[in-house]
């Protein structure tokens, strides 16, 4: 009898200790949101982004998704377009994805390209801004 108390305790004990078990395989951890959902677009990337491209016309800004969307823009002959998405809250290069649109008119001929090189230096340029900015908030500058 005392053998059959003590194995209905451990179940018992196991089983309500079971919620603060980081191993528990029974545990459905996705029906909890990330903490990255929760707080969206890392915050230094998000104002590097914008104040970097506030001179571009039609800035159509979206926080929530993180998506940064400008209207064609002409500087010298050409038409730009940028398109940046800032994926997660943390500050990483990788949680950056920036594109620039080129278009060419020629006559009656119209040619849309993306520019890698302006793609690669947007990126670094609002990458740069954005640890700028970081450092600022630590008061290391």
């Amino acid at each position: 009898m005392m053998k059959k108390f003590v194995l209905l305790f451990v179940v018992c004990v196991n089983v309500g200790c079971a919620q603060l078990n980081p191993y528990n395989w029974w545990k459905s951890s996705d029906k909890e949101p990330k903490q990255e959902e929760q707080l969206g677009p890392n915050r230094f990337l998000w104002e590097a982004a914008t104040d970097k491209l506030s001179f571009m016309n039609g800035i159509v800004a979206n926080k929530e998704s993180g998506t940064i969307i400008t209207e064609w823009t002409k500087i010298e002959s050409v038409e730009y377009k940028v398109e940046v998405r800032v994926l997660s809250n943390r500050l990483s290069s990788d949680c950056l994805k920036v594109e620039v649109w080129e278009r060419l008119r020629k006559e009656k001929n119209e040619k849309v390209v993306k520019n890698t090189t302006l793609t690669k230096k947007t990126e670094m340029i609002i990458f740069n801004k954005a640890r700028e900015l970081y450092r600022k908030s630590l008061n290391l500058e």
